[in-house]
């Protein structure tokens, strides 16, 4: 696909183009199939809201299908060609899916385990099979999908400010719960996400005065959102991956004006940060949502933690069939839930809870693998979408040991599959003097498979 190479030229770190082609490509990225896999993966943000009353059937089931649709013609139409890493990651993913449909067998649930290892061997798999075989095998696709996924996450952030607004008005405090279909929980995984993609574009493409200003504004009006919804755990998940991009960036100061300014910047942070604790210390007035949340989690503590109190209880009882696992959607059951869906918000305890230690050594093998699959820093400097692959996986995995379940946590199965991008290399730059971008073809010579 030729049409790779020149629209990777145009996105060097470094340099951000706002020209009017550039601007067409971004628009033209609404009607692709990376935009069919954003509906699919936060159908459940938004469909249950009146607005989507009109369209018949389960939004969740009508996205999927468009998408699975849309991702087997692209495969055809590209030869059944597939690369190594690609083809290793699904593996593994479907030897993990395998071994839970196996473990229905034994599991003492009879409706939830059928419902759950059903999703996962289709709604939750597809994500990941989708992000490595068809997203990560060119840049320009990696590229097109963060775009729509901020661009969704604008949408979602706006309703949000939305909510908080009239929340405010009326004297509300709590859960923002009125946006769109979901809680402060589902906004978060969402404009979460987003702001990873916000601090990349700053960090790797703004140069110009009013390109970084306008970035910080961006990236300031997303935190304020994260701070008032609620959202304690895709809130943390957030500011770690974000220090990991920045990081990732962090490069040695070669002067003393560098130094100088870092120094600056370090000092003005500290004390923005010591003013703002001060303020809420000494006024007495109300925490962010988020910061309050957060200070009652370390109130409670431990023992007064029904999180914590949940963990505790699965791990005391992993040992009675350690080996194998209990089964499938087995947790509710064994904890005196009753069949019905439940499960401990942590995906280690589930996987070893259900699928034993024989499930948790497939699931450690696919996290080894993508960790195998990083690049050094160096090349991470250069990369940006690597960089905010890496970043959006380790926000997902964080929220996949804090909520929801195997198949809640579909972000986290589409950015493991995604981590093949890191397959992807560039050429150095070539000898004549052109750019390194300017040399990438949109398949570098990697190892593939065909069928």
């Amino acid at each position: 696909m030729s049409s790779g190479a020149t629209a990777d030229s145009g996105s060097a770190p470094g340099r951000l183009d706002l020209s009017r082609d550039f601007l067409l490509r971004q628009l033209g990225a609404l009607f692709s199939f990376e935009t069919t896999i954003v509906l699919f993966l936060f159908a459940g943000i938004y469909k249950e809201d009146a607005r989507f009353a009109w369209i018949p059937g389960d939004i969740t089931v009508l996205t999927f299908g468009l998408s699975f649709i849309c991702g087997v013609y692209l495969i055809v139409r590209r030869g059944l060609v597939f690369r190594r890493e690609a083809v290793i990651i699904t593996g593994m993913a479907i030897l993990f899916v395998i071994w839970a449909l196996l473990s229905y067998l034994w599991s003492p649930s009879i409706n939830y385990s059928l419902r759950k290892v059903a999703l996962l061997g289709s709604l939750t798999l597809w994500p990941l099979a989708a992000f490595a075989l068809i997203v990560s095998h060119e840049r320009l696709r990696v590229r097109r999908f963060f775009v729509v996924l901020v661009l969704f996450s604008l949408w979602i952030a706006t309703e949000s400010a939305v909510a908080l607004l009239l929340a405010a008005r009326s004297g509300i405090r709590g859960f923002v719960t009125t946006s769109l279909s979901t809680n402060y929980l589902g906004l978060g995984r969402v404009i979460g996400p987003g702001m990873l993609v916000l601090v990349a574009w700053y960090v790797y493409f703004l140069r110009g005065f009013w390109q970084r200003l306008f970035g910080a504004g961006a990236i300031g009006m997303y935190s304020i959102l994260m701070l008032g919804i609620g959202s304690r755990g895709p809130f943390l998940a957030m500011c770690i991956a974000c220090l990991y991009i920045v990081l990732v960036n962090l490069r040695p100061a070669r002067n003393i004006r560098q130094i100088t300014l870092r120094l600056l910047v370090g000092m003005a942070a500290f004390c923005l940060v010591g003013g703002v604790v001060f303020y809420f210390a000494t006024s007495g007035a109300e925490l962010p949502r988020t910061l309050e949340r957060l200070q009652e989690a370390q109130e409670e503590g431990f023992e007064g933690s029904t999180r914590f109190g949940g963990y505790a209880t699965t791990w005391s009882r992993v040992d009675e069939s350690p080996l194998w696992g209990r089964g499938i959607g087995s947790w509710p059951v064994l904890t005196g839930r009753g069949d019905i869906r439940a499960y401990p918000h942590n995906i280690f305890l589930e996987v070893f809870f259900e699928l034993g230690i024989i499930g948790l050594v497939l699931f450690f093998c696919m996290l080894f693998y993508a960790w195998r699959l990083i690049p050094s820093r160096r090349v991470l400097q250069s990369e940006p979408w690597m960089t905010l692959t890496i970043a959006q996986l380790g926000s997902a995995f964080i929220n996949a040991n804090i909520s929801g379940d195997l198949n809640d946590n579909k972000l986290f199965w589409a950015f493991l599959g995604m981590m093949a991008v890191c397959a992807l290399r560039r050429p150095l730059p070539a000898s004549s003097g052109r750019t390194a971008d300017a040399a990438v073809p949109a398949l570098p010579a990697q190892p593939s498979i065909s069928s």
